[in-house]
């Protein structure tokens, strides 16, 4: 469900009169008030998403729908092979800068113990959800490091290079291929 019609909502500080997608500017407004919630404490951003979808008397289903679900893990486990490999990405995708340290530190360690334990060949690597620089820090680190993980992926688009951040094991950057890979890929690679 989508709202119906546009409302002014104030969280984290901010006024945003949220409009209907269909609308002009309706997806901007939308995408600014989604990254000002990011910054909000997990259990507040998780508590106004529920008072914004009030009062937009907009549904939030108790689970995702068939087209957001996850694979089940037979599937998963029947992909792994020499060539592909899972490695763990938090128990629910949190923001994990935003979680308490007990929340955070179990959301890497149980990821990681049961993707450890589901997969012949796990990667031993960590992938941050949203994964910016204010997304971790040294706390998430320090979890992987205890846990014995090789590396963690972020979203920071960058090459890898001996002047890169990318001396950091933990902070490691990647690039999108985008809508064309193939072109995507050539000119990362060739550096035009």
């Amino acid at each position: 469900n989508a709202a119906q019609r546009a409302r002014l909502f104030e969280t984290a500080g901010q006024r945003f009169e949220v409009r209907p997608l269909a609308t002009p500017h309706g997806g901007a407004v939308l995408e600014r008030l989604v990254e000002s919630l990011k910054r909000l404490p997990h259990e507040v951003r998780i508590a106004e998403i529920r008072r914004l979808a009030v009062e937009l008397e907009v549904d939030l289903p108790d689970r995702p729908p068939a087209t957001h679900r996850l694979a089940p893990l037979s599937s998963l486990q029947a992909a792994e092979s020499d060539l592909v490999q899972f490695g763990a990405h938090t128990m629910t995708h949190p923001i994990l800068s935003t979680c308490t340290d007990t929340a955070a530190h179990w959301e890497i360690s149980e990821s990681i113990r049961q993707v450890r334990a589901s997969f012949a060949r796990p990667a031993n690597v960590f992938c941050f959800p949203n994964g910016t620089r204010a997304d971790f820090g040294s706390r998430e680190r320090q979890v992987l490091e205890q846990c014995g993980v090789a590396g963690a992926l972020t979203t920071i688009v960058a090459g890898v290079g001996k002047d890169s951040h990318a001396t950091d094991r933990y902070a490691i950057p990647r690039f999108a291929l985008g809508t064309d890979p193939a072109y995507t890929m050539r000119s990362t690679l060739l550096g035009r």
